[in-house]
């Protein structure tokens, strides 16, 4: 099955995720902000990346952008939890 790279700096928003994934048969990586993401997108076989886009550090939208140059051929979800008024 695929490994999937989850990018979220919400704890609880990570482990309902990891559990979808694992009861789909695939296996979660985990990452709490997008610089640790990138490193782990490079040293493990991450067939998908699911990141939220507002995180500390690096956030989602600027990750994607590494992801990319890294790796053009890169498949991501990007969610939000923040709703817009």
């Amino acid at each position: 099955m695929a490994n999937i790279l989850i990018v979220d700096d919400t704890e609880t928003d990570r482990l309902f995720e990891a559990g979808v994934i694992e009861d789909a048969g695939h296996t979660p990586f985990f990452a709490g902000d997008g610089e640790v993401a990138l490193t782990m997108y490079k040293e493990h076989d991450i067939t998908l990346v699911i990141t939220d886009l507002r995180m500390p550090k690096v956030d989602g939208l600027s990750l994607i952008q590494s992801l990319i140059a890294y790796d053009p051929e890169v498949v991501i979800i990007a969610v939000s939890s923040l709703a817009q008024h």
